[in-house]
């Protein structure tokens, strides 16, 4: 989305700057939605389907 948005309005190649802004707005968006599974047992069920090993 974000090398879009730069391609479209044709700004320097600045792709050294986007994957770092690319990790860190999907480690926000992860812990936001950790906070919003606020009971453990259904954090352990979810990181669970999604592949991760215990302990958590």
């Amino acid at each position: 989305m974000l090398r879009g948005f730069v391609n479209y309005f044709k700004v320097a190649n600045i792709s050294q700057i986007l994957k770092p802004l690319t990790g860190w707005i999907r480690r926000r968006l992860s812990a936001i939605q950790l906070k919003l599974w606020k009971k453990v047992l259904k954090l352990h069920r979810i990181l669970k389907l999604r592949g991760f090993k215990p302990p958590f």
